[in-house]
């Protein structure tokens, strides 16, 4: 059985002096754990234009089908699917603006960040207009199923106030999560980076203000991937900072108290360039790392509770090598949805399925 980073991270947390107390394994190097030959790894989707972001429709209270929502970023628009019926893609937003990390032309990656504050509410990260850069788009999706365009915004919030803004450089929304009264997201180019918070009141964004900025996140990275732990309560924030596309095994984790903003420690990873980061309903935690210069060091990893010299790190260990991940999620039933970018090709990115042991 492996460590869940879950429980010893909220016990160092909540711990007063000390930072470890339980015994994990030893960290060592991420490429000496693989245990992808217990994983099966499907393709559900191919022909993408760079897949960028996921979300699951919060489901109607009983078992079936899920629907999965995809950022077709360079498509400039949301597809979805059920479950048991993938081939059936159907457009949920069309027209959206492109996003791009940084002033990097060739790295299309947004819109990416996807999330449901109602069953029919979707909020889309940027790309709604070419101006509006930092903006958070509300969408009322159709009861019929057809699309909407990306000038039908229900409402937005954003940009944040103008001295703390990530609206005054390139940049994308690249995660968001959310709990029942707030949603999480992060801004970023490729080398700095906002967490920022919205208030949700009767299913509308109320605000979108800081969580935590470049000055206060420091040395961290860029954030990226952000994911909600999902217990106990109060609930914490895990962060994934991607670090330098050029540095190697250089992406952290940092986690958070959303309700006072209080970092609460951060943790090496040994992995190159995550960008995604889900939990699985048995409250494991799993990385997407994009790693662009080391391709063959991309793929889906398990984040294991372990120490070293005495310090709560984490180990990673690989489940699926996967070119360019870029986002993650679990449905109720445990499987693993990924999207792939697939590289400077227009069409080359897929969706996949993993299982197993997750």
């Amino acid at each position: 059985m492996h460590q869940m980073l879950t429980t010893a991270i909220l016990a160092t947390c909540f711990a007063a002096s000390s930072w470890g107390v339980a015994q994990g394994q030893d960290a060592d190097s991420a490429s000496q754990f693989d245990e992808s030959a217990n994983y099966t790894v499907t393709k559900v989707l191919e022909n993408l234009n760079k897949p960028s972001g996921l979300a699951l429709r919060p489901g109607i209270g009983k078992p079936g089908p899920e629907e999965l929502f995809i950022a077709e970023s360079g498509a400039g628009r949301v597809v979805w699917i059920t479950t048991d019926q993938p081939g059936g893609l159907a457009e949920a937003v069309t027209g959206l603006s492109p996003g791009f990390l940084g002033d990097n032309s060739e790295l299309q990656l947004g819109p990416a960040g996807l999330a449901f504050i109602a069953r029919n509410l979707l909020v889309v990260g940027g790309g709604a207009l070419p101006d509006n850069a930092g903006v958070l788009s509300v969408y009322l999706l159709a009861a019929d199923g057809s699309a909407v365009t990306a000038e039908q915004i229900n409402h937005t919030v954003g940009p944040v106030r103008a001295s703390d803004s990530a609206a005054n450089g390139a940049g994308v929304f690249l995660g968001m999560t959310n709990t029942e009264l707030s949603l999480f997201s992060t801004w970023s180019d490729e080398n700095k980076g906002w967490i920022l918070k919205s208030g949700i009141e009767a299913n509308r964004l109320a605000y979108l203000q800081p969580l935590a900025t470049p000055k206060q996140t420091g040395s961290l990275g860029a954030p990226t991937g952000i994911a909600v732990i999902p217990s106990p309560r109060p609930p914490f924030l895990v962060v994934a900072h991607m670090g330098s596309f050029q540095k190697p095994q250089d992406s952290t984790l940092s986690f958070y108290v959303p309700s006072s903003a209080k970092l609460a420690m951060t943790i090496d990873t040994g992995l190159n360039d995550i960008l995604g980061l889900a939990y699985s309903p048995t409250g494991q935690l799993y990385a997407a790392d994009f790693s662009r210069e080391v391709d063959a060091a991309g793929g889906v990893y398990r984040l294991d509770d372990a120490y070293k010299d005495g310090q709560q790190t984490c180990q990673a260990v690989r489940i699926a090598s996967v070119s360019r991940p870029t986002a993650l999620t679990f449905t109720a039933d445990g499987e693993l949805y990924v999207t792939a970018h697939g590289g400077d090709g227009k069409t080359q990115g897929v969706l996949l399925k993993i299982t197993g042991d997750l």
